[in-house]
């Protein structure tokens, strides 16, 4: 065998085996994404915490909506009342439009010029929350959304933990991911059980139901889209009414967390 025969298997023996080192190289940049991953979702979700936590009227969770309009004319007059109302983290939000114009007239000019319309914004824990109800205020649905609250401090601090653990200790981003996970669909579900009900029973008068059954005639519900027809003994006319329930933006944040989440435990899941 000359030198050179010699010296080329040398070198051969002396060169890692290309598979491994290619594998080796692989390893190390799947570590790094693995840190840019968990550090970035749990950067995610403290924003979404935060959002819901802190973000007021930017963030609502659930949309009422009654509308009543009259079919017949009143003393030569028609009207129209819509009330909706918005459901966010610390408080309610009212803003009642009451119009009424010439029966004759097609353009439905307001007469009152906007004087019978009404803002009004409340905290649950006021005394005075929903006019509507009875002493007892929003006691249901500060009970509801201070529960709501736990709840996002708890996703609050696992991404903090998600963040912290993307650059340092990775096995335990399973464990709280899925907590994580479990807390966000803790809010979801929650949130869509316990709210509707809450309102019904704060909305309550005196010997009279709540919302839903006193001007909707339905039971609770999240999610609700009906209209009818009828003669009401209250306006005297016959009228129509449209009733709406939906959810808010805030609502659909934690499916993102839960998606993340859910993500982080499936790509740790080896």
């Amino acid at each position: 065998m000359d030198d050179l025969t010699k010296s080329i298997l040398d070198e051969v023996e002396s060169t890692p085996d290309k598979e491994n080192y290619s594998y080796g190289k692989t390893a190390e940049v799947s570590g790094g994404d693995d840190k840019n991953y968990t550090t970035g979702f749990g950067l995610v979700v403290i924003i979404c915490a935060v959002a819901l936590l802190f973000g007021g009227d930017m963030f609502v969770w659930w949309n009422v909506s009654w509308e009543v309009e009259s079919t017949t004319p009143t003393e030569g007059r028609h009207f129209e009342l819509i009330y909706p109302l918005e459901f966010n983290i610390d408080e309610i939000n009212i803003d009642v439009t009451f119009a009424f114009w010439d029966a004759e007239d097609s353009s439905k000019e307001d007469l009152s010029e906007g004087a019978m319309n009404e803002k009004n914004s409340t905290k649950y824990d006021d005394d005075d929350c929903l006019a509507m109800a009875g002493e007892g205020g929003c006691e249901e649905m500060n009970t509801v959304f201070t529960n709501i609250k736990y709840m996002l401090y708890g996703l609050l601090i696992c991404g903090i933990l998600l963040a912290f653990l993307g650059q340092n200790e990775m096995e335990y981003t399973s464990a709280v991911a899925a907590i994580g996970a479990l807390i966000s669909a803790g809010i979801l579900i929650y949130t869509f059980i316990a709210l509707p009900p809450a309102f019904e029973e704060d909305s309550e008068t005196d010997g009279d139901d709540g919302f839903f059954k006193d001007s909707m005639d339905q039971d609770p519900a999240f999610f609700l889209n009906v209209g009818k027809e009828e003669y009401d003994d209250v306006w005297e006319t016959d009228v129509k009414s449209y009733s709406k329930a939906m959810p808010g933006i805030a609502y659909f944040i934690p499916v993102i967390t839960l998606t993340l989440c859910g993500y982080l435990i499936i790509y740790n899941r080896d």
